[in-house]
């Protein structure tokens, strides 16, 4: 019987080890808005859903950056034509993580263009041991904001 038990306990190190490195994956994605859209006023329906402190900031920063008047708002008043909608949820793994972000632009009620990032469900709070699931929400966001308005340039920094 003792012969059988290192080959147990491989079997079950190699077992842990395999259920603590699945769902180590980050989904991210982005479609970016065409460059007709006008580059003018921007407006942000806040969503008070959301709990994470830089994550409306690291949408504004990024509209701003590629040359966007941004205005938040709880409640879109009928002048405003471009519109971003987001949400993002948070799990906990020794600190809090953004663990997801949807982020959609709309053109006159149209839906033109959308992001999404993710980590996996699974063990250790979802993302199972991937380090990057710690980054702050500005790394996760930025570089698929970025790709939403890929198709307006970066204005110089102030």
């Amino acid at each position: 019987m003792l012969k059988n038990c290192g080959r147990i306990s491989f079997c079950i190190t190699v077992g842990w080890l395999f259920l603590s490195l699945s769902g180590c994956a980050i989904h991210a994605a982005a479609t970016s808005l065409s460059p007709g859209l006008a580059a003018g006023q921007l407006c942000i329906h806040e969503n008070p859903q959301v709990i994470i402190g830089d994550f409306l900031p690291t949408v504004e920063s990024a509209a701003r950056r590629h040359g966007f008047e941004v205005r938040v708002y709880r409640k879109i008043p009928e002048s405003c034509r471009v519109v971003i909608e987001y949400d993002g949820h948070q799990k906990w793994d020794f600190t809090n993580f953004m663990n997801k972000a949807e982020i959609k632009v709309f053109d006159r009620g149209v839906m033109v263009a959308e992001a999404s990032y993710s980590t996996s469900n699974g063990v250790f709070g979802g993302g199972g041991l991937n380090g990057e699931k710690w980054r702050s929400t500005k790394f996760k966001l930025d570089p698929l904001l970025d790709r939403i308005f890929s198709n307006y340039p970066l204005r110089a920094e102030e």
